[in-house]
C-alpha cells in the first residue's frame, strides 16, 4: 500500500534581508536585518507536510554542494525527520541559496538566486518507486540545466520522471516558478498530460496560454476578465514535436473552429507517443464569475456565525443585506443567543469567580453577572403620558420650570393599569426586614465603601474588646463615646461578644439599701491578641442588603402623595440582595434601581428636585 511523499528539486538556502529601498546603480542600501532558512520548491513541501502530519513519511531528495549551506540542508530537514540519505552531491562546490531583499515599507520582496549545485541534479538516476510513496512532487522547470535538456525522443527529464510516476499509479504534482513566457511554456506543456495536479499562480497560468496576468501582490484584486480566458481543455496530440511553424499553424486552426465569444479556452501539448490517441483533458471549468466568489463568501460568512452560533448578525451591529433588523427581530435573536451560547458562559466565569473568592477567604460569595439588554425598553408616547410625572415630561420637552408658578400641593400619581400587577415581584424577591439586625447603613454606596464597611464593623469588635480589656468596668455609654458610635450598637456588639463567649457580664452590688450600687463588669474569657484573631467576621454572618427608605424629613404620614412603585415598595417591608434588585428590573423591564426616583415640588415652594421622597439603602446587616 502507498503512503507518503517523495518531493525532488530544487533545494536552496533563503537568506532574507530587510532594506529600506532598493539602491540604483553604484548606489549603497543598508541591510537592518538578517535570517537564514531553508527553502526551494523541492524542500518546502517536504517541510510544511512534516509539520502538519510528523508519523507521515517524508523523503526530499535534491543535489547539494560541499559547503556551509549543504550541511545547514542537511542538517534542518534532519532535525524535523525527514528523509535525506538520497540527496546527490554535485561537483560544484556552492549550494544554492536566494537572497530575499524586503522592503520594510510594503513586504514586497526581490530575489537574487544562485542556482549552484541545482543544475547537477539528475532524475534518472532516482528510483521513484523505492519506498513506495503515494505522491511525486517536482518543482520547478527552468532551474535545473541537466533536467531541462529534451533528449532525443524530444522529452526533457521532468517529462521522462513523471511518465515513470504515472505509469506506476503515484499522484503526480508540479510546482512551477515565475519564468519568461516562451520557457515556461516549452518546460511545462508537454508535463500536463503526466499530472495529477499543479500549483501554479494567474501568471503562471496566463503565461501557458498566451495571456499576460500581471500579479501585484497577494493581497491585490482578482482579474475576474483574464481568468474568464484562462484555458478549461488541455488537447494533448501524440504525433511528436512539430517545428514552431507547424505549432503555429495548427493552433490557429483549432482557434478558428473551436473558440468562442470568450476567447482561448484549450491548450495545445504535442509529445512523441504515436501509439496513442489524442487525448483531451478538463481543466476544471473556467466559468467562474464574481457573482460565484461571492456566493462563496456568504457562505464562509454563514459558517462563521454558525461556528460561533449567531443566529442574528443585527445584535453585534452587522449589517445583513435585504435586511432591515426589526427591535422584535433582535429580541428574539438575542435570547437565543444568550440560551445556547452566553448562559453557559456566564455559568462558568461566575463559577471561577466565586471560588477564587473563597481562596481569598470569603464565605458562601454570591457574585454573579448581571446581564444587560442590547436595546432599551421602550415607552409609546400615550403610555408615558399615563404613567410619567408632568414635571418630567415638561422636562424632556426643554421647558425651564422656573418660570412658570408650580402648583402647591402634589397631585397623587394614577399609576397605568398595565403596570398595577407588577409590583407583585416586590413581593417575591427579599427577605423580611424584621429578620436582619442592621449593624449600619449608608445611603451613598459602592462596593469598595461597602467592603469598607465590613472592615468598619470588624475593627469596632476589636476596639470595643481593646477598651473593655483596659477597663473592665467601662459603661457603654463610655464605649459609645469614645468610638464615636451610638449607644444601641454597642450593645449589640456586647451582645455578639458575650454570645460567642468573648465576653463574660459579672454584676454584684456595693453598698446597701438606698447606697446600693450595681456593678456591671466586661471579662475578656481569653487574652485579647486570641480574642481579635476569631472575632474577623465572615460574609456568612455579615451581608450587604438593600431596603427603600424615606429620606430624612419624611415618614409613612407622607404614603398618599406617593408614586404607586414608592408605596409598593415601602409596604413590602423586604431587604434584597443587589442580583435580586436586577432580577425584578428584569421581570419589569426597566431599573428598578434607577427608577427610585422622579420629580419632586417641595411643597408651598417654587423649588424643585430631580429625585422623590425615598431612597435605596445599603445595609450591613446579619441575620437575627
Amino acid at each position: 500500500m502507498r503512503s507518503g511523499v517523495l518531493s525532488i528539486g530544487t533545494i536552496t538556502v533563503d537568506y532574507a534581508k530587510k532594506i529600506d529601498h532598493l539602491p540604483e546603480l553604484e548606489a549603497l542600501v543598508i541591510i537592518d536585518e538578517v535570517s537564514s532558512s531553508t527553502g526551494g520548491p523541492g524542500l518546502n513541501i517536504a517541510f510544511d507536510i512534516k509539520q502538519l502530519d510528523p508519523q507521515l513519511r517524508i523523503e526530499a531528495i535534491g543535489c547539494l554542494g560541499k559547503d556551509a549551506n549543504g550541511k545547514f540542508i542537511i542538517d534542518q530537514s534532519s532535525k524535523i525527520g525527514l528523509i535525506n540519505d538520497r540527496m546527490q552531491p554535485s561537483i560544484n562546490p556552492l549550494s544554492g541559496f536566494t537572497d530575499a531583499m524586503t522592503l520594510k515599507s510594503n513586504g514586497k520582496r526581490t530575489f537574487l538566486f544562485h542556482i549552484g549545485s541545482n543544475n547537477d541534479l539528475d532524475f534518472d538516476v532516482i528510483d521513484v518507486d523505492l519506498h513506495k510513496p503515494k505522491i511525486l512532487h517536482l518543482g520547478a522547470p527552468g532551474v535545473h540545466s541537466k533536467m531541462d535538456k529534451v533528449d532525443a525522443n524530444g522529452e526533457s527529464g521532468w517529462v521522462r520522471v513523471l511518465k515513470r510516476a504515472k505509469s506506476l499509479g503515484i499522484h503526480t504534482n508540479l510546482e512551477m516558478i515565475h519564468l519568461d513566457a516562451e520557457s515556461e511554456k516549452a518546460l511545462v506543456l508537454p508535463c500536463l498530460p503526466y499530472l495529477s495536479s499543479i500549483i501554479i499562480n494567474e501568471s503562471e497560468a496566463g503565461a501557458l496560454v498566451d495571456i499576460p496576468f500581471k500579479v501585484d501582490g497577494a493581497d491585490s484584486d482578482v482579474d475576474w476578465i483574464t481568468m474568464e480566458l484562462i484555458a478549461s481543455k488541455l488537447i494533448t496530440l501524440p504525433n511528436g514535436e512539430p517545428s514552431d511553424e507547424e505549432k503555429r499553424n495548427i493552433e490557429k486552426r483549432f482557434s478558428n473552429r473551436f473558440s468562442g465569444s470568450d476567447g482561448k479556452k484549450f491548450i495545445l501539448a504535442f509529445v512523441n507517443d504515436s501509439a496513442r490517441k489524442p487525448i483531451i483533458d478538463d481543466l476544471g471549468a473556467s466559468d467562474i464569475t464574481k457573482e460565484d466568489f461571492n456566493r462563496v463568501d456568504s457562505l464562509i460568512q454563514t459558517n462563521i456565525f454558525s461556528g460561533h452560533q449567531i443566529t442574528t448578525p443585527s445584535i453585534f451591529g452587522i449589517a445583513e443585506a435585504g435586511k432591515l433588523g426589526s427591535r422584535s427581530e433582535m429580541r428574539d435573536g438575542y435570547e437565543i443567543f444568550k440560551n445556547t451560547y452566553v448562559n453557559s458562559k456566564q455559568m462558568h466565569l461566575e463559577s471561577v469567580f466565586n471560588m477564587l473568592a473563597k481562596f481569598r477567604g470569603v464565605q458562601n460569595p454570591e457574585l454573579s453577572i448581571i446581564p444587560t439588554e442590547p436595546i432599551g425598553f421602550e415607552f409609546t408616547e400615550n403610555l408615558l403620558k399615563e404613567i410619567a410625572p408632568k414635571e418630567w415630561l415638561l422636562e424632556k420637552a426643554g421647558i425651564d420650570m422656573s418660570k412658570y408658578q408650580a402648583p402647591e400641593d402634589t397631585v397623587p400619581v394614577v399609576q397605568s393599569a398595565q403596570f398595577a400587577d407588577d409590583f407583585s415581584a416586590f413581593y417575591d424577591f427579599g427577605e423580611a426586614k424584621d429578620g436582619f439586625k442592621v449593624w449600619k447603613q449608608k445611603t451613598r454606596f459602592n462596593d469598595d465603601s461597602e467592603y469598607q464597611m465590613f472592615a468598619e464593623v470588624s475593627q469596632l469588635q476589636a476596639n470595643v474588646l481593646d477598651l473593655i480589656s483596659k477597663d473592665k468596668r467601662i459603661t457603654p455609654e463610655v464605649l459609645a463615646t469614645t468610638l464615636d458610635q451610638n449607644v444601641d450598637t454597642i450593645n449589640s456588639v456586647i451582645k455578639t461578644l458575650v454570645e460567642n463567649g468573648y465576653v463574660q457580664i459579672n454584676e454584684y452590688a456595693i453598698g446597701e439599701g438606698i447606697d446600693e450600687n450595681i456593678i456591671i463588669e466586661h471579662t475578656l474569657t481569653e487574652p485579647l491578641n486570641e480574642i481579635l484573631v476569631k472575632v474577623q467576621p465572615t460574609t456568612k454572618e455579615l451581608l450587604i442588603r438593600y431596603s427603600y427608605e424615606w429620606k430624612a424629613g419624611f415618614n409613612n404620614t407622607d404614603k398618599k402623595t406617593s408614586r404607586p412603585f414608592c408605596v409598593a415598595l415601602l409596604d413590602a417591608g423586604k431587604m434584597y440582595s443587589r442580583s435580586e434588585i436586577e432580577q425584578i428590573s428584569a421581570r419589569l423591564g426597566y431599573s428598578v434601581w434607577d427608577r427610585g426616583g422622579g420629580w419632586y415640588t417641595v411643597p408651598g415652594t417654587d423649588k424643585h428636585e430631580p429625585s422623590c421622597r425615598h431612597q435605596w439603602v445599603s445595609n450591613i446587616v446579619t441575620r437575627k
